[in-house]
């Protein structure tokens, strides 16, 4: 376009000059072949002819002035329409003095001068006072035809600052030199991306602060790691940048045991498009096992389609270690001989032992969540349960016999021990009782008190003493018969007191029978004599020796 613009005055002199050398030869020629001797009509005629040359090229001068003239407003109209209806705010400013020279009405709306105010304006009238040194700087140095610049602030008329980005170019502005300068608006773009900076800086330190470690995965064969955070050096040893750079990494730290289960679940989540959560154990660089759970959300695009996952790793090894340990125990509960019960703070059970389901009966499905009184029918022999229980929630535990009721509905009696359960605060949570089946105890303490009273009624018909000796302490108990017998005092005795009774006689002989009984471990049967109050007495003694175990 240019450079038919610079031919087109040689195209229009040449358009001249041979329309003139064609007219002058042919206008001759002619002349010659119509008047050749007449030499008073080629001096009219040629004088004729000068005139109409004269008015054909001023006709075609006009004629190409015209079409120059309507080319050039044409180019002006353009160049203005793209000029005043640019939506971006455009201006010419004089290069020496940096008065504006014409403005576009986008200028105008959005900085909110007039025009009139504008043109009586310079570029420092829209600068800050403090940028106006840095304007002066960057105009003297405005040397290239074609500039851009950014990181200015203008003022608009209402006093409000914006930031703008420039583009100029060099012109001519009639006689003078000028610039036209476009000036782009970039406040909204550099407040978001401040604010997408202060969004990404709460965000990482958000991050950064969690127990826990955040991820961003490729949706790959072995999910590679694009962005993970700080935390996995504290937790496996491993700085984030080599955790990043090394795309198998991750997969080599998982447990091996678990490794293929995980893979195998994420495979499986990448093809359903649905969130993965799992639980697996990794291998810190110091040889540590870790659990993690692993809860990772498919991020998409606009259009729904897959872009890779973002995950949250939480560190669950206590939480492990503390079910491990509850299960432990649970186990544990399950299988010692006591009955285990437990309840909430309303005495409904909450927890029964399979010993418990033997001793009283009922499943474990047949007593949660009933309470305990009204399933035991409990009795406290010599007082109540109410006060029993008082006396429970005031010591915080409580130990004793009591009366239960079994499923059959037969009573049976139980040593309890039970505990009062409570939070970090005192709150009372629950109970828990250790409950053991006494019954056949009892019931042989019953029958060995009603046989000890049956003996010792029929030692005292039939004038017979009893002792019982501990070897091993050297000490024996005698009842009231034997002590009548021997003329001793009711109690326990030195073992030495049996010897000094014997007979000086008999003596060597009941050492002997002793000696031996006690090494043989059997029975002791002897006549010998004793001496009572100075009195010789003949006496039958037997003994039954028990040894430990041992």
């Amino acid at each position: 376009m240019e450079k038919r613009k610079n031919s087109q005055p040689v195209r229009t002199a040449l358009t001249y000059v041979v329309f003139g050398v064609l007219w002058i030869l042919l206008s001759d020629n002619l002349l010659e072949l119509l008047f050749p001797a007449d030499h008073q009509k080629h001096a009219f005629l040629q004088t004729i002819k000068g005139w109409l040359f004269v008015c054909a090229s001023a006709a075609l001068i006009y004629l190409f002035l015209q079409r120059d003239i309507h080319h050039l407003t044409e180019s002006e109209q353009r160049y203005k329409l793209l000029f005043d209806n640019n939506p971006n705010p455009m201006w010419v400013y004089d290069a020496e003095t940096l008065r504006f020279l014409t403005v576009n009405d986008a200028a105008i709306d959005h900085y909110g001068y007039t025009r009139k105010e504008f043109l009586a304006m310079t570029l420092k009238d829209i600068r800050p006072e403090e940028e106006v040194t840095a304007l002066m700087a960057n105009v003297a140095v405005q040397t290239a035809p074609l500039q851009r610049s950014g990181g200015w602030k203008h003022r608009k008329k209402d006093g409000t600052l914006i930031d703008v980005e420039i583009s100029s170019h060099s012109l001519k502005f009639g006689e003078r030199s000028a610039r036209l300068v476009l000036a782009h608006d970039v406040t909204k773009k550099k407040a978001a991306e401040q604010a997408l900076r202060q969004s990404e800086a709460q965000f990482r330190a958000l991050v950064e602060q969690l127990p826990a470690i955040t991820y961003i995965a490729a949706l790959d064969e072995i999910s590679s790691t694009i962005y993970i955070s700080p935390q996995v050096e504290e937790m496996l040893g491993i700085p984030a940048a080599e955790y990043i750079k090394n795309p198998t990494l991750w997969l080599e730290h998982i447990h091996p045991h678990d490794r293929e289960r995980v893979l195998e679940k994420i495979h499986q989540n990448h093809a359903e498009g649905k969130p993965f959560t799992s639980e697996y154990r990794m291998v810190a660089n110091n040889g540590s096992i870790i659990w993690f759970q692993d809860e990772g959300n498919l991020v998409r695009d606009e259009n729904g389609e897959p872009l890779f996952v973002e995950g949250v790793m939480y560190d669950i090894t206590e939480r492990k270690a503390s079910a491990e340990k509850l299960a432990y125990q649970a186990e544990l509960l399950s299988n010692v001989h006591d009955a285990i019960v437990g309840t909430d703070a309303a005495f409904r059970i909450t927890y029964w032992n399979k010993t418990a389901e033997e001793v009283f009966g009922w499943t474990e499905q047949e007593v949660l969540g009933k309470v305990s009184k009204d399933l035991f029918k409990t009795q406290v022999p010599g007082s109540s349960r109410e006060e029993k229980i008082q006396q429970l929630m005031s010591n915080g535990r409580y130990a004793g016999e009591v009366l239960y009721m079994r499923k059959d509905g037969m009573y049976i009696n139980v040593d309890v021990r039970i505990v009062v359960l409570k939070d970090e605060d005192g709150n009372v949570t629950g109970v828990l009782s250790s409950l053991r089946d006494v019954t056949e105890r009892k019931q042989a303490e019953l029958t060995l008190r009603r046989n000890e009273h049956i003996l010792r009624e029929a030692q005292t018909i039939a004038k017979l003493g009893s002792w019982t000796a501990d070897l091993k302490a050297g000490l024996f108990y005698v009842n009231a018969e034997t002590a009548q017998l021997m003329g001793w005092p009711i109690g326990i005795h030195p073992m030495a007191e049996l010897l000094k009774a014997a007979h000086p006689q008999d003596l060597a002989m009941v050492k002997a029978m002793w000696a031996e009984a006690q090494q043989q471990g059997r029975d002791y049967d002897i006549e010998h004599r004793i001496i009572v109050n100075g009195k010789v007495r003949w006496m039958h003694a037997t003994a039954k020796i028990t040894l430990s175990a041992r």
